[in-house]
């Protein structure tokens, strides 16, 4: 087993895995209160120091487009608002896209759509240098094989976000 640390440290699982102290948990359980809250599909992560957003109705990209869609900017303002209440986390941007066009054309798009996003939230005045930006492609696909061709398309296309807290993690 890993060498356990105070309750203001990192305690490693016997799994290799980093887990968050107790005061890192109080807030990030306050964090994701805040993000359930305003509504924001917000999932724990099996990592303890991890949450995840996925945006597939709230920011709907058109075709072909990386461009913030103009509806959106409103859930990626309470996003903003809440994160600016907290310090100490990474949040990642991950773009995805569908099967429709070539492998590397996809993957650019996906990285165009995550910078967009991350650029929008980092205008709104989060830290440039916790907000980061990735592009997967076609890659994951969110979608079950057998699901009809229109409803596969709509549920691949989508931004994900991993907020990841770092230590020490403090909050409102």
């Amino acid at each position: 087993m890993a060498p356990q640390m105070g309750s203001r440290g990192r305690t490693g699982g016997s799994d290799g895995r980093r887990t968050a102290s107790v005061e890192q948990q109080s807030v990030l359980e306050s964090l994701y209160g805040d993000l359930r809250g305003a509504g924001l599909p917000v999932q724990r992560m099996n990592e303890s120091n991890t949450l995840r957003l996925s945006l597939r109705r709230e920011i709907p990209f058109r075709f072909d487009s990386a461009e913030v869609p103009v509806g959106s900017r409103q859930v990626l303002d309470k996003l903003a608002g809440i994160l600016g209440r907290y310090s100490q986390w990474t949040l990642t941007v991950i773009g995805h896209t569908d099967s429709t066009g070539p492998d590397h054309y996809n993957l650019a798009l996906s990285l165009e759509r995550a910078r967009s996003v991350a650029d929008y939230l980092v205008q709104k005045g989060l830290p440039a240098g916790q907000v980061f930006s990735e592009g997967k492609g076609e890659a994951e696909p969110a979608s079950p094989a057998e699901a009809a061709a229109g409803y596969r398309k709509w549920l691949d296309r989508r931004i994900e976000m991993v907020i990841r807290s770092t230590e020490p993690l403090s909050g409102p």
